[in-house]
């Protein structure tokens, strides 16, 4: 017949083996969100919609149509 202290000791046992296996679990689960993130962020890179910075104002038409506004509100203001 086991002693208590073999009874708590497998108790014990158990109780680890179940949080391995938790722990374990966690971690595939943060690999799987990882891959996810670096697959996202190389369909980012590969899909650039930038043909022109938006900090060359000169070339880009949008920053340039608001540049005007801005001097425009601030002369006629």
């Amino acid at each position: 017949m086991p002693s208590n202290k073999q009874v708590e000791l497998y108790e014990t046992l158990l109780s680890l083996l179940e949080r391995e296996a938790k722990c374990m679990e966690g971690v595939r689960e943060s690999e799987e969100e990882v891959r996810d993130i670096l697959e996202d962020r190389i369909q980012e890179e590969s899909a650039h919609e930038l043909d022109i910075s938006v900090y060359d104002t000169e070339r880009n038409e949008k920053a340039k149509n608001h540049r005007r506004e801005l001097v425009c509100k601030y002369i006629f203001n």
